[in-house]
C-alpha cells in the first residue's frame, strides 16, 4: 500500500485466480474495507487462462471493475499447440468466445492479452496483428521460460527468423 500516492494496486495472479473465486471475492472486500479506512483507492487486476472466465466469476469481475489479462498464445493453431484441457482437448475456441464477450461489454477498458511465444511461431507481428483483431487495448508477448531442452523453447538457433520477422516488419 502507497500511502504517499494514495492508491494501492493489487493483482491475482499464478495458477488460475478463478479457481480461488471465493477467495478473490474477500480479498476484494477486505481490500476496498481497508484502503477506504486510509482514504486510498484501490484497484484490482488479474491474469487467467480465460477458461474460467464467464457465469458468476464474469459478473463478479464486471462488478468490481477487475481489469483482465488473458494468456493467449497467439492464433489458435500455436495457442492449441501449449495450451490444453486436462483432457487433451483444445482450449483456444473457448477462451477467443469470452475474451470476446469481456470486449464487447468493456469496449472502453477491454481485457488485456498475453501471449508466449514458443519456436513454434517466432513471428512476433503475425502473432500481434492476429490477437489484436479481438479488439483489445494491448497485446503483450513475452518468450517462453523453460529448460533450453524443451522442444517449444527458443534457442541460439531461433534468433535469425526472429530477427527477420522483426526486420520485416520494420521495413513495412
Amino acid at each position: 500500500i502507497s500511502a504517499e500516492s494514495g492508491r494501492c494496486q493489487l493483482d491475482f495472479f499464478g495458477g488460475e485466480p478463478l479457481l480461488a473465486i471465493d477467495l478473490m471475492k474477500e480479498i476484494v472486500d477486505y481490500g476496498r474495507a481497508e484502503c477506504a479506512k486510509r482514504g486510498m483507492t484501490i484497484a484490482f487486476g488479474m491474469t487467467t487462462n480465460g477458461t474460467l472466465l464467464d457465469g458468476d466469476a464474469l459478473e463478479f469481475l464486471m462488478k468490481e471493475d477487475i481489469g483482465i489479462m488473458v494468456s493467449i498464445d497467439g492464433p489458435k493453431e500455436d495457442h492449441d499447440t501449449v495450451r490444453k484441457f486436462h483432457n487433451g482437448a483444445d482450449t483456444f475456441d473457448i477462451v477467443a468466445d469470452r475474451v470476446q464477450k469481456v470486449v464487447d461489454r468493456r469496449p472502453d477498458k477491454a481485457v488485456k492479452l498475453r501471449s508466449t511465444m514458443t519456436s513454434n511461431n517466432l513471428n512476433m507481428p503475425d502473432i500481434a496483428s492476429r490477437l489484436s483483431d479481438f479488439g483489445v487495448d494491448e497485446v503483450t508477448i513475452s518468450p517462453v521460460w523453460e529448460s533450453p531442452h524443451s522442444p517449444t523453447s527458443i534457442r541460439m538457433e531461433h534468433v535469425d527468423e526472429l530477427n527477420g520477422h522483426l526486420k520485416a516488419r520494420a521495413d513495412d
